[in-house]
């Protein structure tokens, strides 16, 4: 073997070795932010969506911010709900009282959108319906928690679900029905309003009881138009729900112990939330700092230390690696000598 030859397999050795170790640890960076991102992913661009923090987990109790504070809505027991329930019920309220939203935003021309630097809390997403031809594209809400610890990276990826449309000389009828849970309470109230609202705008109020057995039905209504129900005036005592199935809304109205009711419907106001994003902000600075100098030690100990394998990596190639290393080196040397004897 010549020398140009020797050499030759020097450098490809030298280069492997060093592609095998920047591979080896750079795949253990990951980025880190103390907020979280959401990327949204959409059928449609330039469509609008909102984002609205409706509750925060406080002291481990889920509590609603001041914008939702007057509604009764179960959100103390977040955990155990429907969130698709949950999240037409409070979509169906922010339309009907037009509440302003914390971010809004439009998908680009990739049809994704990114709303960012959110806090820790709990998120209801909606977006406006499109009409493209004859057919309108409807967003289904969604509802998500942001924990106060975000993820490797900070980012969390939605696919938004839609509901479609279709222009047509046949009319929509619509159905209301209403759902006691209160195993027959006799406090019952004696009839409830219920309210129609066509593409945000309140078009019908109307009065369910006994009489009509809790339900109501619209007819000749318009097949292009987005509809919801909402409850006027929720009985202090109780809780609402709303379901929304095709052509079907099911209003439920869930009786609780008065204390329960109560704590479910405290809220965190202006001051207190500000607090309590102060205190969030500087753990979040502690814990940021921490972590930095946690990476600076280990960083440092792998230079002047005996690397000790993490599970998950491959080791066993290393001292294979370094005996192949020695042999070619010492044949390298061998060569050389041979030559010089020549």
């Amino acid at each position: 073997m010549n020398k140009t030859k020797i050499i030759t397999l020097k450098k490809v050795f030298l280069i492997f070795i060093s592609v095998f170790f920047i591979g080896l640890f750079s795949s253990s960076i990951s980025a880190y932010s103390p907020y979280n991102d959401i990327e949204l992913s959409y059928i449609l661009e330039g469509n609008k969506f909102n984002i609205y923090r409706i509750g925060v987990l406080n002291d481990g109790i889920y509590m609603k911010t001041k914008d939702f504070k007057d509604y009764n809505i179960d959100i103390k027991n977040f955990d155990s709900l429907d969130k698709r329930i949950l999240a037409n019920t409070f979509d169906s309220y922010i339309k009907r009282d037009s509440i302003k939203p914390l971010k809004s935003s439009d998908t680009d021309s990739s049809k994704k959108l990114y709303f960012r630097d959110l806090d820790d809390g709990i998120y209801l997403i909606n977006g406006e319906s499109k009409k493209i031809g004859s057919v309108t594209y409807i967003p289904s809400p969604v509802i998500i928690y942001l924990g106060s610890t975000p993820l490797p990276g900070g980012v969390i990826n939605l696919e938004m679900k839609y509901d479609i449309s279709k222009d047509s000389p046949k009319k929509k009828d619509l159905i209301v029905y209403k759902i006691w849970k209160d195993d027959n309470n006799e406090d019952r109230p004696k009839n409830i309003e219920v309210e129609l609202i066509k593409d945000g705008k309140i078009i019908d109020t109307v009065t369910l009881n006994e009489d009509n057995n809790w339900k109501k039905e619209w007819t000749n209504l318009s097949s292009s138009s987005v509809y919801n129900v909402t409850e006027k005036d929720v009985d202090y005592k109780y809780l609402v729900s709303i379901e929304n199935e095709g052509n079907i809304f099911k209003i439920s109205n869930t009786k609780g112990k008065l204390k329960d009711i109560e704590e479910n419907n405290k809220y965190i106001d202006d001051d207190e939330y500000k607090d309590k994003q102060k205190d969030l902000d500087d753990d979040r600075e502690i814990r940021t700092k921490e972590k930095d100098e946690k990476d600076n030690r280990e960083i440092h100990e792998k230079k002047n230390k005996k690397i000790i394998p993490k599970t998950g990596q491959l080791w066993w190639p290393i001292p294979v690696l370094l005996i192949i290393g020695s042999m070619l080196i010492l044949y390298s040397t061998k060569q050389k000598r041979k030559s010089s004897n020549d």
